[in-house]
């Protein structure tokens, strides 16, 4: 876990940033349409479409891609996601693969999918700190 230390609070950092300026995970995955071929048809390599659309997912909130993972995504878009296939993009792109273990992690807060999900900046931000610090 002491490996993961680094990357989660980046990965906390970039949430709380995101989740402030009122995205949506759902638009920020929406350009992920583009990987049809590999997530939703088995294609043997990302396109180079896909890549960036994946690249700008995870720079964008790192933690909407536990969408992916807990099929949220598939459900939106109505497809059939094949969510092991989805978590390879990174590794066919060459990229940083996030550590989806911790989308379950007790206590995690995601940011909200859409608008009907979304709460308020500061609840948000809020609900993101261990319990002992929340008022």
């Amino acid at each position: 876990m002491a490996r993961f230390l680094p990357v989660v609070f980046v990965l906390v950092a970039a949430a709380a940033a995101v989740g402030a300026d009122g995205e949506y995970c759902r638009d920020t995955l929406g350009a992920l349409l583009t990987c049809h071929d590999f997530m939703f048809e088995g294609a043997p390599v990302a396109s180079p479409a896909c890549c960036a659309a994946y690249n700008a997912a995870f720079d964008a909130d790192p933690f909407c891609l536990c969408y992916i993972a807990n099929g949220v995504y598939g459900r939106s878009t109505g497809y059939s996601v094949n969510v092991t296939h989805a978590m390879e993009i990174p590794i066919s792109c060459g990229l940083v693969t996030p550590p989806i273990e911790l989308c379950g992690m007790q206590g995690l807060v995601l940011p909200p999918y859409e608008p009907s999900a979304a709460q308020s900046p500061a609840a948000t931000a809020a609900s993101r700190l261990p319990p002992r610090w929340q008022s």
